[in-house]
């Protein structure tokens, strides 16, 4: 399985595009197995992880969906990832950001908002199939 295309498009520019906006953003993690799942959330409930965990199999981590992004300004931060169409957990999970597809108004390709800066994240993704592909 693996990280889905369009957050590892955002894994890879993320630190540039941040820096380029005043601020530093790391991702701190992105797939995982359901073993690691199940090793980060036995953690969590032991009060060894800083920020909370979902049990296994019902995380957006095993499904590639998912982000776990610190940053130096959290606010500037959620701003450009909700920019270009990912969701964020809020205060109860601060570095946690989803992919949720929304269909476009006519096709079938995802549709990042219109806030979003023109070729910040360059990506199209089809909801139908969840491919994407670099746009130059």
């Amino acid at each position: 399985m693996g990280l889905n295309p369009v957050l590892a498009t955002i894994k890879r520019n993320l630190p540039a595009v941040a820096r380029s906006n005043g601020f530093e953003a790391r991702v701190t993690s992105g797939f995982r197995s359901h073993a690691k799942q199940a090793w980060l959330y036995n953690r969590y409930l032991q009060g060894l992880q800083e920020y909370p965990v979902a049990p296994p199999g019902t995380s957006d981590h095993e499904k590639g969906l998912a982000l776990d992004v610190v940053s130096t300004d959290t606010r500037k931060l959620v701003s450009l990832l909700t920019s270009v169409g990912l969701s964020w957990a809020g205060q109860a999970d601060p570095v946690h950001f989803s992919l949720k597809a929304r269909p476009a108004s006519s096709g079938d390709e995802f549709q990042a908002p219109s806030t979003a800066q023109p070729g910040l994240f360059p990506v199209n993704v089809c909801t139908t199939c969840m491919h994407s592909w670099v746009t130059v």
